[in-house]
Formats: structure tokens, sequence, C-alpha cells
């Protein structure tokens, strides 16, 4: 039990580290009732597009569809600790355009679900410890979206939220 406890304390150092070398904004906190109280913070007056999840049932604010959002909020179904990614899970309450078309995003990372490697976060997904059927459709994302596929020019916010945020409990 020990052991298993050290991996788990190693797996969230390193994802920190990760997140804070891509530029990701962080905020580690202890429990749901002060991870609601943060994220109503970061929302505030903010038109906010969310996922259904008992955490978000707990905020008072309403929802707008995902084009008229200024930020959405979402959880990660997983975390990968060596590349900082999180992992987004598709399906009914788990919209894709909820985590694509705004431009800032805030993602709940429960630290139980940050994995080691992609390859551990996968072999719980198809192992049956995951959903109970294989996703048809998984994001990851690490740090906000950048590219520089035309001219070389790099740009952020493309494909994905030009503003990460993630919180950890």
């Amino acid at each position: 039990m020990a052991k298993q406890k050290k991996m788990r304390d190693d797996h969230l150092d390193l994802f920190i580290t990760r997140l804070d070398e891509i530029g990701v904004e962080l905020d580690v906190v202890k429990g749901r009732r002060e991870a609601v109280s943060r994220i109503s913070e970061l929302v505030g007056d903010t038109q906010t597009c969310y996922w259904k999840h008992p955490i978000f049932k707990k905020m008072k604010f309403e929802g707008v569809a995902a084009e008229n959002a200024e930020l959405s909020l979402v959880v990660a179904d997983f975390a990968i600790a060596e590349s900082g990614t999180v992992g987004l899970v598709h399906g009914p309450g788990k919209a894709a355009a909820d985590g694509l078309l705004p431009p800032r995003q805030i993602v709940v990372v429960e630290e139980k679900n940050i994995k080691n490697t992609l390859r551990d976060a996968l072999m719980e997904i198809y192992s049956g410890n995951g959903p109970r059927e294989v996703p048809a459709n998984i994001v990851l994302v690490t740090g906000p979206s950048k590219t520089a596929d035309i001219g070389l020019t790099t740009i952020i916010g493309v494909h994905s939220p030009k503003e990460l945020h993630v919180v950890i409990m």
C-alpha cells in the first residue's frame, strides 16, 4: 500500500512539473469543496459550457451552448504524468464541442486518475476498469493548442482552447 501511495505521489509531482513546463495554469486543491470554490472563482460571470458531472452540480452558474461560451469546464478521464497531458473521453453529457470551441478551458483532474504513461491510461480504459464501452473518441490535450503549419508562424488556439487551466483534486 505504501508503494502505491509513493507511485501516486511521484505521478502527481511529475504531472505538475510537466504542466509548469508547458505553461499550463494550475491549482492543486484538497477535495471537492475546495475545488468547487476555486472553480467558481475562476469562472466568475464568464459565459460557460460544461460537462454533466457531479462536481459542477454544486456550482451556481447557468451553462450556455459551446459556440457561445468563453470558457469550458470538463473533467479529465485520465491524465498522463510523463507529458502533462489530460485525456478527455467524449460521450453522453460530455460533448466534444464543449472541450474544443471555447477559447478558455478549465480541466478538473482527480489525482487518482493520473497515470504515468499513455499506455497505462489506455490499458485501464481498454481493460474494463474504465468506461463500460470502448470510447469512440478520446482527445489528448497537452497545453494550449498551438500550430505552425501555415507559413511557420505559430498560432495559438486553432484546434482547441488558447488558455488551459488544470485543477487537481
